[in-house]
């Protein structure tokens, strides 16, 4: 069970997931959140409550480029969301998943520094598992147009290197994803 809310904390705070959770956990083994960043002690009050895994996105570890994306709220906060994981990793949460949206800086940098980033995570908090997510930015109208697009063949690429490097790392494809490159991009990878 993936719990996505965003990052509306007035709505779906503290008090929502005390709450929520306890419900989802009569119905669900495992439940993972993919929601704003908290406090380390909010993940360790939500363990107990069925909290298994939780998945943050930095977006792009280009600092000047995040301002530009979320100049404004708890999100613009560069530092605080870059430390989420080690707020998991020191609540002791089972599984952390990591990312950026492809597209915002150049791939190659933000995927050199997700992986970075998972390397140290797994040599600091190593009892914990990892997953790594590959959303690619698309080009929409009335926002600002991707830095950088990444093709179908990168993506294997990407996916291949953190597949060799990584061996138990769960990887997983956004649904921005065709159902053609997707499949294509996991067949590939995951033959020995």
């Amino acid at each position: 069970m993936l719990l996505v809310t965003g990052e509306a904390w007035q709505t779906v705070g503290m008090d929502y997931f005390s709450r929520a959770l306890p419900i989802f956990k009569q119905h669900f083994p495992q439940i993972s959140i993919e929601v704003q960043p908290m406090e380390e002690e909010d993940y360790i009050t939500l363990k107990p409550m069925g909290l298994h895994s939780v998945l943050v996105y930095q977006e792009t570890y280009h600092e000047e480029d995040y301002k530009k994306h979320h100049p404004k709220g708890r999100k613009s906060k560069f530092a605080w969301r870059l430390e989420t994981p080690d707020r998991l990793g020191r609540a002791g949460v089972h599984k952390i998943g990591l990312g950026v949206l492809i597209g915002l800086e150049d791939w190659r940098t933000d995927s050199f520094f997700t992986a970075l980033h998972l390397d140290y995570l797994q040599r600091t908090y190593w009892q914990t598992r990892y997953s790594v997510s590959f959303p690619r930015l698309r080009p929409f109208s009335g926002g600002l147009p991707p830095k950088s697009i990444m093709n179908d063949r990168e993506l294997l690429q990407l996916i291949c290197a953190y597949r060799l490097c990584h061996p138990d790392v769960e990887l997983s494809l956004s649904t921005r994803e065709s159902p053609a490159s997707a499949t294509t991009s996991f067949l590939l990878a995951s033959r020995p």
